[in-house]
């Protein structure tokens, strides 16, 4: 089972994934996949604008992201987190999503 838990705090993002969704080989490929964009559009927007990044690892069954962002980035955040709790409904033996929101 793929375990994700998303935090959001004012400007700050925290996504961590831990484990594989086993079991389902689309409910794998769709949360890599919407990880991975997330990953790539924040590393886009360190380049062209103030990212802050706390922790980053992309790793197979092991992902964290820690950063501050703009109105961009955490959009897009908001965005993989909505994708995410998506397949987790569709499939809930094989992900599991904790979501958390700080005002």
């Amino acid at each position: 089972m793929t375990r994700i838990y998303a935090e959001k705090d004012g400007p700050r993002c925290i996504l961590s994934a831990q484990g594989h969704a086993t079991g389902s080989v689309e409910a794998c490929a769709a949360v890599s996949g919407i990880l991975y964009a997330l990953a790539g559009y924040v590393t886009n927007a360190m380049r062209e604008r103030h990212v802050e990044v706390f922790t980053w690892r992309m790793e197979s069954g092991d992902v964290q992201l820690d950063f501050n962002g703009d109105d961009g980035t955490e959009a897009a955040f908001e965005t993989a987190v909505i994708g995410l709790a998506q397949i987790a409904q569709a499939h809930p033996e094989q992900v599991c999503v904790e979501y958390r929101e700080e005002r």
